[in-house]
Formats: structure tokens, C-alpha cells, sequence
């Protein structure tokens, strides 16, 4: 998603609150197309004991 860097302060404070779609929602600016993007880094310590995983 981009947004316009002019988007309202209030409106950017809510994203801590809620999903980002909710708080635009509220301010009738709809979300018409979504990617996801992962980013992931190797496990290491308790992670890597806890879930098995190999480094």
C-alpha cells in the first residue's frame, strides 16, 4: 500500500491502534489492491531451541 505523505497525522496514529484498512475505513478512503510482503530473518537462540529449527 502506499499512501500520500500528506496523510493526516490522526489518521497515521490510528494505524498503531487498529488494521491499517480499519482506520483508512473510518475516513472512507478504501483499500482496492493489497500485496504481502515477508521478511524474515534466521532463528537463532531460544527461537531456534523452541521451534526446532536448524541454523
Amino acid at each position: 500500500m502506499t499512501l500520500s505523505a500528506d496523510v493526516e497525522g490522526e489518521i497515521v496514529d490510528q494505524f498503531a491502534e487498529r488494521l491499517v484498512t480499519e482506520a483508512l475505513r473510518r475516513y472512507n478512503i478504501l483499500v482496492t489492491n493489497t500485496d504481502l510482503i515477508i521478511d524474515a530473518a534466521p532463528a537463532t537462540g531460544q527461537v531456534e531451541e523452541v521451534f526446532g529449527i536448524s541454523t
